[in-house]
């Protein structure tokens, strides 16, 4: 495995209340919604999404597309969406090359009443995220967690899973594998 830096991105349309990630072997950037652009995205291994953006965000977007509804990403579930499928079109092998997940301290409107204790990695599971982060524990705590993933993330990039699968996943050979 490589030993480059983990790089993550936090979308966020109050980037502010980010100044307490932790500082280390991982690189935080964090940008307001409006300001990603596709070289935002250039080595990123995680990006991270703020789910419920803010009324200013949804009347800028209206005011931008107000005519083209399939446009309209007025939340984190179609930002991280429309990110996921951008990447997967500037990379013709299908990857997106990122993780993605997503973080709100409302967890339960988006979870459907799934049990507390389950509901981060089976709501991920229903959007197409890799994980949604419970936001309420505050940004230090939540900065640690992005960071877990974030090297997870770099360490399954660092590895060309096509070639290599079998032996990261630590499958041995088998008739059946």
């Amino acid at each position: 495995m490589g030993c480059t830096e983990a790089r993550v991105l936090i979308i966020d349309d109050t980037p502010e209340r980010h100044t307490l990630l932790p500082e280390g072997v991982v690189s935080f950037r964090v940008l307001h919604p409006l300001e990603v652009d596709d070289s935002s995205l250039d080595g990123i291994d995680l990006i991270c999404v703020d789910e419920y953006l803010g009324d200013e965000w949804a009347a800028e977007i209206q005011r931008r597309v107000s005519d083209l509804p399939a446009l309209h990403n007025s939340d984190g579930l179609a930002v991280a969406a429309s990110l996921r499928s951008r990447a997967r079109l500037a990379d013709r092998s299908g990857a997106p090359g990122f993780a993605v997940a997503l973080f709100t301290a409302e967890l339960g409107k988006l979870s459907e009443d799934l049990p507390e204790a389950r509901q981060e990695p089976l709501t991920a599971s229903m959007h197409d995220l890799e994980w949604v982060f419970r936001f309420e524990s505050g940004p230090a705590s939540f900065g640690e967690r992005v960071e877990e993933l974030a090297h997870a993330s770099r360490s399954i990039t660092d590895v060309d899973v096509a070639a290599n699968g079998d032996s990261w996943l630590g499958i041995g050979t088998y008739a059946w594998a």
